[in-house]
Formats: C-alpha cells, structure tokens, sequence
C-alpha cells in the first residue's frame, strides 16, 4: 500500500535535499523540481527514520488496512481492491482534504520484494483502471518507494520517497506545506503504531 499524502507530481532531479523537520530519528527532506518552466517549484518528498522492530513488522502493519487511518495522516480509509495474499496489492486510499477542497483518493498498486533483511514496495499508480468516487477527486501520477533495511538485531531504518499529483483546485503552496506536514505525522505516528505488540510479533519470536 501506499503513505496516504498529498503529494506534488514529480521528476528526477538533481536538486540537493533540503531537511524540513526532524524530532529524534525521523528527518523529512524534501526537494525541489520544476516542470514545464513553472515559475513555482514543486516538492518531491523524503522521509526516513529508525525503530526498533523488525522488516516484517513494517511489512505487518502496511498490510493492516484497518488501522491506516490511525497513524496515515489525513486518511479516512484504505481499502483492498485486489490480491491480499501475494506480494502484489491493489488499494484504493481516501483521505481528507483541507476546506473548502474535495476530499481526494488515489488507487495504487504495491510490489513488494524481500531481500534477506531488506524488503523495498514499489507504488505505482492505477487509479484509471477503476471508477472514480462520487465527490471526491482523483489524484494522478501517484509513484513512491518504501524501503526497509535491518540495521541491528532489533532495529530496522525506515525510508520512503514518493511524488504524485494531488490534482484539482488546490494551490501549489498549500499542496507543498500539506506534503511536509502530513509527512512529519506519519512518520511520528509510524514510529509509535509500529511498537505495537500485534506488529512486533515477528521480532519477539527471533
């Protein structure tokens, strides 16, 4: 599944990171691109941070839909589409949008690859495979990473990039400052959900 934010489309760039908030492990960095000639730059996005946990438990309560609008900011639901029993998931992610703006949605498809005491998921957008909600808008060009990596015997390091389009009527700086915020309390929300005994199961029984 996919961090539910709104995010800014984006491209490669080669612009340096700029760090926006931390609090203990967790850094945001963001970046800034520039399409078409826009005289307004947009912000591709960069979170990372270390917990104590294993890379099943990430993968634990990515897989727990249920529980994505207590720690995903903004979310308002997640919802299985397709698979659930394989390493390839189709979802469909509504969250709320700042007034007087529609709420948005994004379907996106996860592949997920482990490597030993690695696991990255590849997101990539599907959302016009599927029928659009009513009232709501439908974000675009949705893409990210989640990469998770085993640092110690008891803690993993958490990254994810992402870029997308948040679409409609809504102001590239406000579509800018949602993308770090929201961002910034995922991340917080992530580090404390994840310590969860449901989610650390795997590392209590190594």
């Amino acid at each position: 599944m996919l961090l539910c934010l709104f995010t800014i489309n984006a491209a490669h760039s080669e612009e340096q990171w700029v760090l926006e908030k931390s609090q203990g492990p967790i850094e945001v960095l963001s970046r800034h691109i520039s399409q078409d000639g826009s005289l307004q730059p947009q912000k591709e996005i960069w979170a990372k941070t270390v917990v104590k946990a294993s890379p099943s438990s990430l993968l634990r309560l990515l897989n727990d839909l249920s529980q994505g609008p207590h720690w995903i900011d903004n979310c308002i639901d997640l919802r299985l589409l397709k698979g659930g029993d394989s390493n390839i998931n189709i979802v469909q992610s509504t969250f709320s949008a700042p007034w007087p703006m529609q709420n948005r949605d994004m379907v996106t498809q996860s592949i997920t690859h482990i490597e030993g005491d690695s696991i990255i998921i590849n997101i990539q957008d599907v959302g016009q495979q599927f029928p659009k909600q009513k009232n709501t808008v439908r974000m675009t060009n949705i893409q990210g990473q989640w990469t998770v990596t085993k640092i110690a015997p008891d803690l993993i390091e958490i990254n994810y990039q992402g870029s997308g389009n948040a679409s409609g009527n809504i102001p590239l700086w406000l579509a800018n400052k949602v993308l770090v915020d929201s961002t910034y309390q995922t991340f917080l929300q992530l580090s404390d959900i994840i310590s969860h005994d449901k989610y650390q199961l795997a590392l209590i029984t190594h």
